[in-house]
C-alpha cells in the first residue's frame, strides 16, 4: 500500500517503538476529526486531528499520498 521509498524508510524497531510510546493515550480513549487536505508538491496530505480523553494535547495526523499510494505519516 505505500510506496517503495515509504516501505524501505518504515522499520520494524521505529514502528514498534512508536506504538510501544503512543498506545497507552490511545486505550484511553479518543475522537478523530478530518481537518482537510492539501496539495503539496506531487502529494496529497490528509490532516487529522485526535483529541485525548484525558483532555491533554492534541495531535494532528498527516498522511501524505502519491500516486495512490502512502508515502509518508507524521505524528505532531
Amino acid at each position: 500500500m505505500g510506496t517503495e521509498n515509504f516501505k524501505a524508510g518504515l522499520k520494524k524497531e521505529w514502528f514498534e517503538n512508536i506504538v510501544k510510546e503512543r498506545a497507552p493515550r490511545l486505550q484511553n480513549g479518543y475522537n478523530v476529526t478530518y481537518f482537510g487536505d492539501i496539495k503539496r508538491e506531487n502529494y496529497t496530505v490528509y490532516m487529522w486531528k485526535l483529541v485525548f480523553a484525558d483532555k491533554g494535547d492534541e495531535w494532528l495526523g498527516e498522511i501524505g499520498w502519491k500516486n495512490g499510494k502512502m508515502d509518508g505519516f507524521k505524528i505532531h
